[in-house]
């Protein structure tokens, strides 16, 4: 089992994380995925969005064009080796949006930043999520069996059964979907002061993982405005309402707020 952190050769430059170079004079929105989730999910939101924002989807290690790279199995090291390489391409407006396993590195990634007194996101975006200070809600999957891991899966409904009944598909997805899991069930949280930008929270009003008021804790994590969003459906509602977040995301972007 590898340690979780990429060779040096690996981490040397920001595009094997982001697929071009963020534009100049645009606003740069860094989009996180879920546990399992590549950059692709992301593949169709600069057609719903104005020319002045360019999104900039992450590629984690384990997955895409990437998949080939070691996954990262804890979110400090993600955190300490993405920070350093993100940072010289913040010299423009940007703000972070994250779905599940996404948000809570967006959430990381803006409090390493704060620590660096570095440029902070206009605003956080955080997406199927609960606040981070809230405990998981179910037993952790990762240390589970290959069927007993594969059974909890399904309880998050993101997991196509077409890719679940193959088992060759899912012995070479296995490795870096455990990995993932232990990312967010590994997670310790550490009490910090309020970030300096606005959080929006995206939910679904049936997702078992979350409940209305773990995703209103988020409001604890802003000293700026807070502002909750909730949409039919689980997990993935993200799925099935992404012109509305995405609408939402920009017309926040567009504003100037306190």
């Amino acid at each position: 089992m590898t340690s979780g952190i990429p060779t040096s050769q690996e981490v040397s430059s920001i595009y094997p994380w982001l697929s071009e170079q963020p534009h100049p004079q645009t606003i740069h929105l860094f989009c996180f995925p879920f546990a399992g989730g590549s950059a692709r999910m992301y593949r169709s939101w600069p057609t719903h969005l104005p020319p002045t924002i360019q999104v900039c989807p992450l590629e984690l290690p384990g997955r895409g064009q990437r998949f080939t790279h070691p996954p990262f199995r804890h979110l400090p090291n993600l955190i300490a080796t993405l920070g350093p390489l993100l940072l010289p391409h913040l010299d423009q407006p940007f703000a972070f949006f994250g779905h599940s396993l996404g948000a809570l590195i967006s959430f990381e990634l803006a409090r390493w930043l704060r620590r660096q007194q570095a440029p902070f996101p206009q605003y956080l975006f955080v997406s199927g999520r609960s606040a981070p200070q809230i405990p998981h809600p179910v037993p952790a999957l990762h240390p589970l069996s290959d069927p007993d891991f594969i059974t909890g899966l399904q309880t998050y409904n993101g997991t196509p059964e077409s890719i679940i009944n193959h088992p060759e598909l899912m012995e070479v997805l296995l490795p870096t979907l455990r990995a993932d899991f232990e990312l967010f069930e590994t997670y310790q949280y550490c009490h910090e002061a309020p970030l300096p930008c606005p959080i929006y929270a995206f939910a679904g009003q049936t997702d078992p993982l979350t409940s209305s008021p773990a995703v209103n804790a988020w409001q604890s994590q802003t000293s700026k405005f807070f502002e909750d969003y909730w949409f039919p459906g689980a997990h993935f509602f993200l799925q099935d309402y992404e012109q509305q977040i995405i609408h939402t995301c920009a017309q926040a972007l567009s504003e100037d707020r306190p």
